[in-house]
């Protein structure tokens, strides 16, 4: 483990020397348009039903939810009448597709030659039980399909995880953000409402119970800032802790991770653009 993140940190170093970095990172910060509050793991809102919550982090953005029931009568979402929504632009939850698991399960035998002798005095038989030597095998598979829901059921004091779609896979340029800045040149691009690149939202449609009467429900957010970084400014280096308790070694990090930022990876090859 030691000599992994020795290994690691040389690696993240050398990139750092010569001509500067040739990976960097464009970082994204994000508001929620209705300014709900973000716990230390999770990005958060709420109505009277229910609670959905997010984690934004990962490479272009993780549109993950988890939907937790806070009735005490079964939600049911309306895929169907369900969307992820970026730049005004919809896309539909409920696809309609057949999903399909198969496995196989392979058994190798092998066969070998018995023989087997009466006593003296009565009929002498050599009786071969197998006669063959050598091994086989024999395969299995088996195939389960099942159709993709268009309502969902979430119990009653309980929750169910959704995952489709990620924000953006883009790297995003301003003239006002160096595309590959050195470590002095590091300055963030800020945005509002108004003019963010990236404005999304997750969009549903549910009932409760015997209810026939919808609830419909926005989550929204913005891109509200933009930082490039050259690899060596996105990570440091820290002792492990748990339960009060260190680790013998250091283990790399990254610095910015948060349930409301992601980021994309790009290399800087031989392009020449500043922004």
């Amino acid at each position: 483990m030691k000599i992994k993140n020795l290994f690691l940190m040389a690696v993240i170093a050398l990139s750092g020397v010569g001509c500067g970095s040739s990976v960097f990172y464009q970082v994204y910060n994000v508001k929620s348009v209705s300014g709900d509050a973000v716990n230390s793991n999770l990005l958060k809102f709420e109505d009277d039903n229910c609670r959905v919550s997010y984690n934004l982090w990962g490479e272009y953005g993780n549109m993950e939810f988890r939907i937790y029931n806070k009735t005490d009568e079964n939600i049911y979402l309306d895929m169907s009448e369900s969307f992820f929504i970026i730049n005004n632009e919809a896309h539909d939850y409920f696809q309609n597709r057949v999903f399909s698991k198969s496995a196989n399960q392979g058994v190798a035998t092998k066969k070998t030659v018995a023989v087997s002798k009466t006593s003296p005095g009565l009929f002498q038989i050599n009786q071969h039980i197998m006669v063959s030597s050598g091994s086989s095998a024999v395969s299995t598979g088996y195939s389960v399909s099942s159709v993709e829901k268009r309502v969902v059921c979430i119990p009653v004091k309980s929750s169910k995880l959704f995952s489709e779609f990620k924000i953006n896979n883009t790297v995003l340029r301003d003239c006002d953000l160096l595309r590959f800045p050195k470590r002095k040149e590091i300055a963030p691009k800020a945005y509002d409402l108004s003019d963010s690149p990236l404005v999304f939202s997750n969009r549903f449609l549910y009932t409760i119970g015997n209810s026939i009467e919808p609830v419909n429900l926005e989550n929204k957010f913005y891109v509200s800032e933009i930082t490039n970084y050259p690899q060596e400014e996105m990570f440091d280096t820290d002792y492990e802790e748990f339960c009060g308790e260190k680790s013998f070694s250091k283990s790399t990090y990254n610095k910015y991770v948060s349930p409301k930022r992601f980021f994309i990876q790009y290399s800087k090859g031989m392009e020449d653009w500043k922004h």
